[in-house]
Protein backbone atom coordinates (compact mmCIF):
# COMPACT_ATOMS: atom_id res chain seq x y z
CA UNK A 1 0.00 0.00 0.00
CA UNK A 2 2.76 2.45 0.93
CA UNK A 3 4.42 2.06 -2.48
CA UNK A 4 1.53 4.07 -3.95
CA UNK A 5 2.51 7.16 -1.97
CA UNK A 6 5.45 9.44 -2.88
CA UNK A 7 8.52 8.90 -0.71
CA UNK A 8 8.44 12.53 0.40
CA UNK A 9 4.87 12.08 1.69
CA UNK A 10 5.71 8.96 3.69
CA UNK A 11 8.82 10.65 5.07
CA UNK A 12 7.14 13.77 6.42
CA UNK A 13 4.04 11.93 7.69
CA UNK A 14 5.93 9.21 9.56
CA UNK A 15 8.83 11.25 10.91
CA UNK A 16 6.98 13.04 13.71
CA UNK A 17 5.74 9.77 15.16
CA UNK A 18 9.14 8.09 15.13
CA UNK A 19 10.80 11.17 16.63
CA UNK A 20 8.21 11.21 19.41
CA UNK A 21 8.92 7.55 20.12
CA UNK A 22 12.64 8.27 20.19
CA UNK A 23 12.15 11.10 22.68
CA UNK A 24 10.02 8.91 24.93
CA UNK A 25 12.58 6.11 24.74
CA UNK A 26 15.35 8.53 25.68
CA UNK A 27 13.45 9.96 28.64
CA UNK A 28 11.93 6.73 29.98
CA UNK A 29 12.32 3.57 27.89
CA UNK A 30 10.11 1.59 30.27
CA UNK A 31 7.04 3.51 29.03
CA UNK A 32 7.88 2.65 25.43
CA UNK A 33 8.58 -0.99 26.23
CA UNK A 34 5.24 -1.35 28.01
CA UNK A 35 3.40 0.27 25.10
CA UNK A 36 5.03 -1.97 22.51
CA UNK A 37 4.29 -5.05 24.59
CA UNK A 38 0.62 -4.02 24.86
CA UNK A 39 0.12 -3.21 21.16
CA UNK A 40 2.30 -5.88 19.59
CA UNK A 41 4.77 -5.75 16.67
CA UNK A 42 2.07 -5.26 14.01
CA UNK A 43 -0.04 -2.51 15.55
CA UNK A 44 2.87 -0.50 16.97
CA UNK A 45 4.30 0.74 13.61
CA UNK A 46 0.79 1.68 12.45
CA UNK A 47 0.15 3.66 15.62
CA UNK A 48 3.50 5.42 15.25
CA UNK A 49 2.70 6.28 11.62
CA UNK A 50 -0.76 7.64 12.51
CA UNK A 51 0.74 9.67 15.39
CA UNK A 52 3.22 11.12 12.92
CA UNK A 53 0.40 11.96 10.52
CA UNK A 54 -1.52 13.80 13.26
CA UNK A 55 1.61 15.69 14.29
CA UNK A 56 2.29 16.69 10.69
CA UNK A 57 -1.28 17.91 10.08
CA UNK A 58 -1.26 20.05 13.25
CA UNK A 59 2.18 21.42 12.39
CA UNK A 60 1.44 22.01 8.71
CA UNK A 61 -2.00 23.60 8.83
CA UNK A 62 -2.07 25.27 12.26
CA UNK A 63 1.41 26.04 13.57
CA UNK A 64 2.93 26.44 10.12
CA UNK A 65 0.22 28.46 8.41
CA UNK A 66 -0.47 30.73 11.39
CA UNK A 67 3.06 31.25 12.73
CA UNK A 68 6.10 29.62 11.11
CA UNK A 69 5.51 30.40 7.43
CA UNK A 70 4.51 34.07 7.92
CA UNK A 71 7.64 34.53 10.08
CA UNK A 72 9.81 32.96 7.39
CA UNK A 73 8.37 35.17 4.64
CA UNK A 74 8.78 38.26 6.84
CA UNK A 75 12.44 37.38 7.47
CA UNK A 76 12.93 36.82 3.75
CA UNK A 77 11.50 40.27 3.06
CA UNK A 78 13.81 41.92 5.60
CA UNK A 79 16.87 40.09 4.32
CA UNK A 80 16.10 40.83 0.68
CA UNK A 81 14.95 44.44 0.94
CA UNK A 82 16.58 45.92 4.02
CA UNK A 83 20.00 44.26 4.20
CA UNK A 84 20.90 43.28 0.64
CA UNK A 85 18.79 45.95 -1.08
CA UNK A 86 17.36 43.49 -3.61
CA UNK A 87 14.69 45.02 -5.79
CA UNK A 88 12.46 41.99 -5.42
CA UNK A 89 11.35 39.84 -2.53
CA UNK A 90 12.92 36.75 -4.12
CA UNK A 91 10.08 34.39 -3.21
CA UNK A 92 7.39 32.66 -5.30
CA UNK A 93 4.62 34.43 -3.40
CA UNK A 94 6.18 37.80 -4.20
CA UNK A 95 6.26 36.85 -7.87
CA UNK A 96 2.58 35.91 -7.74
CA UNK A 97 1.82 39.20 -6.03
CA UNK A 98 3.42 41.08 -8.91
CA UNK A 99 1.34 38.95 -11.29
CA UNK A 100 -1.84 40.20 -9.60
CA UNK A 101 -2.74 37.43 -7.14
CA UNK A 102 -4.36 38.76 -3.97
CA UNK A 103 -2.25 38.62 -0.79
CA UNK A 104 -4.48 36.13 1.01
CA UNK A 105 -4.45 33.74 -1.96
CA UNK A 106 -0.77 33.68 -2.85
CA UNK A 107 0.24 30.64 -0.81
CA UNK A 108 -2.72 28.66 -2.11
CA UNK A 109 -1.95 29.74 -5.67
CA UNK A 110 1.65 28.63 -5.41
CA UNK A 111 0.56 25.29 -3.96
CA UNK A 112 -1.58 24.85 -7.08
CA UNK A 113 1.40 25.70 -9.28
CA UNK A 114 3.63 23.16 -7.56
CA UNK A 115 0.95 20.50 -7.71
CA UNK A 116 -0.43 20.94 -11.25
CA UNK A 117 1.73 23.34 -13.27
CA UNK A 118 5.34 22.28 -12.74
CA UNK A 119 6.88 19.39 -14.61
CA UNK A 120 6.91 16.13 -12.68
CA UNK A 121 10.68 16.07 -12.13
CA UNK A 122 10.64 19.63 -10.77
CA UNK A 123 7.61 18.90 -8.59
CA UNK A 124 9.27 15.84 -7.09
CA UNK A 125 12.50 17.74 -6.49
CA UNK A 126 10.74 20.60 -4.74
CA UNK A 127 8.47 18.28 -2.75
CA UNK A 128 11.45 16.34 -1.43
CA UNK A 129 13.26 19.55 -0.49
CA UNK A 130 10.20 20.80 1.37
CA UNK A 131 9.86 17.45 3.15
CA UNK A 132 13.39 17.90 4.51
CA UNK A 133 12.48 21.40 5.69
CA UNK A 134 9.30 20.09 7.32
CA UNK A 135 11.39 17.54 9.20
CA UNK A 136 13.53 20.31 10.68
CA UNK A 137 10.46 22.31 11.70
CA UNK A 138 8.82 19.24 13.29
CA UNK A 139 12.07 18.47 15.12
CA UNK A 140 12.18 22.00 16.48
CA UNK A 141 8.58 21.79 17.68
CA UNK A 142 8.83 18.39 19.35
CA UNK A 143 12.16 19.11 21.02
CA UNK A 144 10.90 22.51 22.16
CA UNK A 145 7.69 21.11 23.64
CA UNK A 146 9.68 18.39 25.40
CA UNK A 147 12.13 20.91 26.81
CA UNK A 148 9.36 23.17 28.12
CA UNK A 149 6.84 20.68 29.46
CA UNK A 150 9.15 17.95 30.70
CA UNK A 151 11.83 19.95 32.56
CA UNK A 152 12.20 17.35 35.32
CA UNK A 153 12.68 14.38 33.01
CA UNK A 154 16.37 13.74 33.60
CA UNK A 155 17.06 17.07 35.23
CA UNK A 156 17.31 20.68 34.12
CA UNK A 157 20.38 19.95 31.99
CA UNK A 158 18.43 17.53 29.81
CA UNK A 159 15.72 20.14 29.34
CA UNK A 160 18.33 22.65 28.20
CA UNK A 161 19.67 20.16 25.66
CA UNK A 162 16.19 19.71 24.20
CA UNK A 163 15.68 23.47 24.01
CA UNK A 164 19.07 24.05 22.38
CA UNK A 165 18.32 21.31 19.86
CA UNK A 166 14.98 22.96 19.16
CA UNK A 167 16.54 26.38 18.56
CA UNK A 168 19.24 24.91 16.31
CA UNK A 169 16.66 22.97 14.26
CA UNK A 170 14.42 26.03 13.94
CA UNK A 171 17.22 28.31 12.79
CA UNK A 172 18.40 25.70 10.28
CA UNK A 173 14.86 25.23 8.97
CA UNK A 174 14.32 28.97 8.46
CA UNK A 175 17.66 29.44 6.67
CA UNK A 176 17.09 26.46 4.35
CA UNK A 177 13.46 27.47 3.79
CA UNK A 178 14.50 30.94 2.66
CA UNK A 179 17.13 29.50 0.32
CA UNK A 180 14.65 26.99 -1.13
CA UNK A 181 12.11 29.73 -1.82
CA UNK A 182 14.79 31.70 -3.68
CA UNK A 183 15.50 28.63 -5.85
CA UNK A 184 11.79 28.19 -6.58
CA UNK A 185 11.42 31.89 -7.32
CA UNK A 186 14.17 31.72 -9.94
CA UNK A 187 12.59 28.62 -11.46
CA UNK A 188 9.18 30.26 -11.64
CA UNK A 189 10.70 33.35 -13.25
CA UNK A 190 12.22 31.11 -15.94
CA UNK A 191 8.78 29.88 -17.06
CA UNK A 192 6.78 31.92 -19.62
CA UNK A 193 4.90 34.59 -17.68
CA UNK A 194 1.82 34.49 -19.90
CA UNK A 195 1.49 30.73 -19.50
CA UNK A 196 1.73 31.08 -15.73
CA UNK A 197 -0.94 33.77 -15.74
CA UNK A 198 -3.23 31.64 -17.92
CA UNK A 199 -2.88 28.79 -15.45
CA UNK A 200 -3.70 31.12 -12.55
CA UNK A 201 -6.75 32.41 -14.41
CA UNK A 202 -8.05 28.89 -14.97
CA UNK A 203 -7.63 28.17 -11.27
CA UNK A 204 -9.47 31.34 -10.32
CA UNK A 205 -6.57 33.29 -8.80
CA UNK A 206 -6.56 35.97 -11.49
CA UNK A 207 -9.52 37.76 -12.97
CA UNK A 208 -10.40 36.87 -16.54
CA UNK A 209 -10.26 39.74 -19.00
Amino acid sequence: MLDKFPKSTILKYAYGGFLLVGIIAYIDHSILAASIAAMGPVVTPLVIFFLGTCIYVVYRYIIGELFLYPITHSLMYLISKQYFKFEEHLSPTSYLGKAGVQFTQRRAAYSEIRRDYLEEKDRERFDFAHSAIHILYITAIELGVTGVFAPNAGGLTLSNYFLMGSILSLCSAIIIDIQQHRIEYKHLRSTPEEETKEFLKKKGYLKLR
